[in-house]
């Protein structure tokens, strides 16, 4: 197709504009030429203003920026201007023009407003074969059903089948469907969505549907987001049904599901998540916080490496859910490396159904001993119901890196305990590595160890030192939390004059000797080590 202008500004000629065939034609061509191929339909062609009777080539705009916050329509769809009535471009016009000209491809809509976008009715669907929407950031724009009285209940965004979209730099929020079809609040998508440094938050589908953030059916690629404060029936979330999903570095929190599903709920689905924290999402049933599931001749693959999942809640708090819920599925597989899961309301695993199987691949943390693992085997940590493994996280919090995260506090045991083989180079954080990989979406970046009290005491043996030994603790990445952690003292075992010797495992490796008190044992009827004294610090 080859665009054209006609310079030639009549009020009969305007009405000929969106011809479109293939037409032969060369610069120069006089105007009757044009005129006679608009009749029969060979040439799509704009209107440029009167200039003579003159054809020229139409070049394909590459990008809109939104420049007013408004929610006004497209004045002229198609004439590759995104322009209102009053010659402002919002973000509805601005869809509107891009998807009247799907030819002018790749598309970016960029925006030179912050603020936020209040949509008065549904957007129109994104109907355009490669878009980009690059927003100012999540903190600068939101895009929002607007929360006017009256306003009906929509979706913020839906992706068309065959489009590939790609959103960055926004909050997406309020979105509501009511229907019983409604899937996907805040994003339906059945094209294939790359979606960045976004925060989807507070989005209801109502309890008959699924992924109040997210909906899925098409491929769906997730990066630094935050996805919070969603409902839905399943799936509060996302929802990722019969395709697949790639997510790193990113936050799914505080999601509420009537079912299963919390924080994730995939059916028939491949899908790979890096470096991501599950926090504070609520499911029923004996479901998770993370269900995979599947029917009858279904496969489907969860695999998470160097990930955190706690806090899960409802009336069972299971973490991860991996069920063959029809007891003759293909293949129901969750698969977990370097991955902590602590810290539930419930048992951090519920595995169900004949072909439903949950395996590790090596250095996880189970705390409660639910995922059936045995410790010491392929470096995993495994408590059990009666005596769980205290993982020492700090609450959810920003920390550092675009998404809060749960630090791993001092004395924590995911810290170095996770295998170096097949982990992202950097945390969930975008921080390095140091020493040894740890177990989790969080890497320490270490602490450092001064005397603060209790130094050159004598006791006799198992008797109280007058002065409680103390120490401070720094954390080396000053965003990094310390209170709450556990720092070890280790007497000596035998009589004599010895340092004691302060034990707090970092990601340096460090013992903290450079923390030394001196003890001196006077009596020789010590028949047993001392046992270990742990002190709690705030």
């Amino acid at each position: 197709m080859m665009k054209v202008l006609i310079v030639e500004d009549n009020p009969a000629m305007r009405r000929l504009l969106q011809w479109q065939s293939p037409f032969d034609f060369r610069k120069g061509q006089s105007f009757y030429g044009l005129v006679q191929a608009i009749f029969e339909g060979r040439l799509e062609f704009g209107l440029a203003g009167r200039a003579g009777n003159t054809a020229l080539m139409a070049a394909c705009p590459s990008s809109f920026t939104v420049n007013d916050p408004g929610d006004t329509s497209d004045a002229g769809a198609g004439d590759q201007v995104c322009a209102d009535s009053n010659g402002n471009c919002t973000l509805r016009a601005a869809i509107q023009e891009a998807n009247a000209i799907t030819a002018c491809s790749p598309l970016t809509i960029n925006f030179s407003v912050t603020g936020t976008i209040n949509l008065a009715t549904v957007l129109p669907s994104l109907n355009h074969p490669n878009l980009t929407i690059s927003g100012p950031g999540a903190s600068s724009l939101t895009v929002q059903r607007s929360t006017a009285a009256g306003t009906g209940l929509f979706r913020v965004f839906k992706i068309n089948s065959g489009m590939t979209v790609a959103v960055s730099g926004m909050t997406i929020t309020n979105g509501m469907e009511g229907s019983i079809v409604g899937n996907g609040a805040g994003i339906n998508n059945a094209g294939t969505l790359s979606l960045s440094d976004c925060v989807i938050s507070g989005n209801n589908t109502g309890g008959g549907s699924s992924g109040g953030g997210i909906y899925t059916q098409g491929p769906l690629t997730v990066t630094r987001c935050a996805i919070n404060g969603n409902d839905a029936g399943l799936g509060a979330g996302i929802r990722v049904s019969s395709t697949t999903l790639v997510m790193s570095d990113s936050t799914i929190s505080g999601n509420g599901a009537i079912y299963p599903g919390g924080g994730l709920y995939m059916d028939a689905a491949t899908v790979m998540v890096t470096n991501c924290a599950f926090s504070g999402n609520k499911a029923n049933g004996n479901f998770g916080s993370v269900t995979n599931t599947g029917v009858g001749g279904e496969t489907s693959l969860l695999t998470l490496v160097n990930c955190t999942i706690t806090g899960a809640t409802g009336n069972s708090g299971v973490g991860i859910s991996t069920r063959d819920s029809s007891n003759n599925a293909t293949s129901i597989v969750t698969r977990l490396k370097n991955t902590l899961v602590a810290g539930n309301g419930g048992n951090n695993f519920a595995t169900s159904g004949t072909n439903a199987t949950l395996t590790s691949q090596g250095a996880n943390l189970d705390s409660d001993g639910s995922s059936g693992f045995t410790g010491g085997v392929n470096g995993d940590l495994v408590g059990a119901a009666a005596n769980k493994i205290d993982a020492l996280l700090s609450s959810l919090g920003s920390y550092g890196g675009a998404t809060q995260t749960h630090a791993l506090l001092p004395g924590s045991p995911a810290i170095n305990a996770g295998a170096s083989s097949g982990a992202p180079a950097n945390d969930q954080r975008g921080s390095s590595r140091v020493g040894a990989v740890d177990i989790g979406s969080f890497e320490s970046q270490g602490f450092s160890l001064t005397i603060a009290g209790g130094n050159n005491q004598n006791t006799a043996f198992n008797t109280a030192f007058t002065n409680p030994l103390s120490v401070a603790v720094t954390a080396n990445a000053a965003a990094e939390p310390v209170n709450g952690g556990q720092v070890t003292f280790t007497p000596p075992t035998q009589p004599g004059s010895f340092p004691i010797i302060v034990t707090a495992t970092d990601s340096n490796g460090c013992t903290g000797t450079g923390a030394t008190y001196r003890l001196s044992v006077y009596t020789t009827s010590m028949l047993a080590p001392a046992p270990t004294r742990e002190i709690l610090y705030y």
